[in-house]
């Protein structure tokens, strides 16, 4: 099954999550970027109605896959924007679809699984969602200087997990 990373990442946290898979999958990472400036307002506003937007890459009739793996943060319980349209626009170039996911709202998968399959027209194959929360429960700061670096050993520590989503998605790598 031949397989390709999307990845949308604000901070870097996703970017990093979507290197680790692609250095144990062998395979493609590509990042999704949003087709109109990201600002705090149009984004929430987005988020928030749904409203369709384009986001790239397009993909052409040609290619297809077996499986994308889409990296990105949860944002208030949904999948950003520009995720939501690069899945809507392109959800038939794919025989499967798993989700992947470092963010600070590890206790939203539920509500964003509801979004995903309202967007993608049904489950994906398989989940992984590592909390970047600290370990009292308190946010931690994004995007400072320490934040690849801490983002790096939060996804190390999470071996054990990354390991049962790549056998729960089939890859015989």
């Amino acid at each position: 099954m031949e397989e390709i990373i999307y990845y949308y990442s604000g901070g870097g946290n996703n970017r990093e999550l979507a290197a680790v898979l692609q250095k144990r999958l062998g395979c493609e990472a590509v990042p999704i970027d949003p087709a109109a400036p990201r600002s705090f307002i149009g984004c929430l506003l987005s988020m928030l109605l749904k409203l369709p937007r384009k986001a790239g890459p397009s993909l052409t009739a040609e290619q297809r896959y077996g499986l994308a793996i889409v990296c990105f943060p949860i944002w208030g319980g949904k999948m950003p924007p520009a995720v939501r349209s690069f899945i809507r626009q392109n959800r038939d170039k794919f025989m499967h679809i798993a989700v992947a996911s470092a963010s600070h709202q590890g206790d939203a998968t539920g509500s964003m699984l509801l979004d995903f399959i309202s967007t993608a027209g049904g489950r994906p194959l398989a989940v992984l969602d590592i909390s970047l929360k600290s370990p009292g429960g308190a946010i931690a700061v994004k995007n400072d200087a320490d934040n690849v670096d801490r983002t790096a050993s939060i996804v190390a520590r999470a071996a054990p997990e990354i390991d049962l989503f790549i056998s729960a998605i089939g890859t015989t790598r």
